[in-house]
């Protein structure tokens, strides 16, 4: 699985492997077995050019911190620790 880089404006934001998936430890409590895993995120397929590249989900936002700005249809992202976690 490569690096996802979503880039929001001019600043590109990078989750590794391990951040692209559900933590080790839950999959372990909820999954028919031990070897799977659960991405969270999903890519579209093809560029749509509009602004709508990828389903972003609950753990995705985990790992940065999210502002929605309504008012002018802006999302904006930062870091967290949670960003480049090694999920085990």
């Amino acid at each position: 699985m490569p690096h996802f880089v979503p880039r929001a404006a001019l600043t590109i934001y990078e989750l590794t492997q391990n951040a692209q998936l559900w933590p080790h430890t839950i999959c372990a409590h909820s999954a028919p077995a031990a070897y799977v895993i659960y991405p969270i995120v999903s890519d579209l397929g093809e560029l749509s050019g509009n602004g709508i590249e990828f389903i972003d989900g609950m753990m995705f936002l985990e790992c940065f911190y999210t502002v929605y700005d309504m008012g002018i249809s802006r999302v904006s992202l930062a870091t967290t620790q949670s960003t480049y976690a090694n999920n085990t």
